[in-house]
């Protein structure tokens, strides 16, 4: 799938490994840099635990200090979380999504 930022760019995501609701892991790539991302999801005393591991490698030196600046990874997950939260509360319980 391919996701396009406000200015037009796009990133180019590849799904390598899907086990539902236990581990999801893509390569992903874009003009700036490439990558891998992993997401665990655990069930621990009753709640999700989620770990998120991400792997980039930025094309540029000048493109990797700017990332510094211009890259909020908290924030790109707080917003991830943030939705999945959203669709979750949507869902019947127990019904797959």
């Amino acid at each position: 799938f391919v996701e396009y930022t406000k200015t037009g760019n796009a990133t180019y995501f590849t799904i390598t490994h899907m086990e539902p609701y236990k581990r999801y892991e893509f390569d992903m790539g874009n003009k700036f840099f490439n990558g891998h991302w992993t997401g665990i999801y655990e069930t621990v005393d009753g709640k999700t635990r989620i770990t998120f591991t991400e792997k980039l490698h930025i094309h540029s030196r000048l493109m990797e200090f700017l990332s510094y600046f211009f890259m909020n990874l908290k924030k790109i997950q707080k917003t991830y979380v943030g939705d999945l939260r959203k669709r979750l509360a949507q869902e019947p319980q127990g019904k797959d999504i």
